[in-house]
């Protein structure tokens, strides 16, 4: 039996930690899984990550990257966590689809799940290149901006 996951964005986990759950529970009897992201246009980073460790095989807490906030002096780290609530399929072939719509969050899961899971093969066309890391600053009533404002401080991406 085949997955496939149409996944069209990557919505914070304290909206729907529960439901990705349940899916990915859904495909632990699968012999491979297809990740959709050809629509998908980005989205939170919690949610990647989180859908990052059912796929990959870790055993322990996994530093991805250490981002820098250029706007108000924060930090953030992204982290695939070693505890999954539920079985891991990352021995399974896993392909992942993109298209020039598949854009920020999309891109970086796609890129990272290649890079730490000889399992994944990459189906793709060129993404929008938009895996920039941005703020929103309420301007008023009406406008907010979207500013990408994070600096990479370390990437396994980049170093690994």
């Amino acid at each position: 039996m085949i997955g496939y996951l149409d996944l069209r964005e990557f919505v914070d986990t304290k909206y729907t930690g529960d439901t990705a759950v349940s899916a990915m529970n859904f495909f632990a009897n699968c012999n491979a899984l297809i990740i959709d992201l050809r629509k998908n246009g980005g989205g939170w980073d919690e949610m990647v990550t989180f859908l990052m460790a059912f796929i990959i095989d870790a055993n322990e807490s996994q530093l991805l990257s250490v981002s820098h906030s250029k706007l108000d002096g924060t930090y953030y780290s992204s982290i695939i966590s070693s505890y999954v609530p539920g079985a891991r399929r990352a021995d399974i072939p896993t392909y992942i689809l993109t298209s020039r719509s598949t854009a920020s969050a999309a891109e970086g899961f796609t890129h990272k799940m290649k890079l730490l899971n000889k399992n994944v093969t990459q189906v793709v066309e060129n993404t929008a290149g938009a895996e920039n890391p941005v703020d929103f600053l309420i301007l008023d009533d009406q406008f907010i901006l979207k500013i990408p404002c994070w600096r990479k401080i370390f990437s396994i991406t980049e170093s690994g």
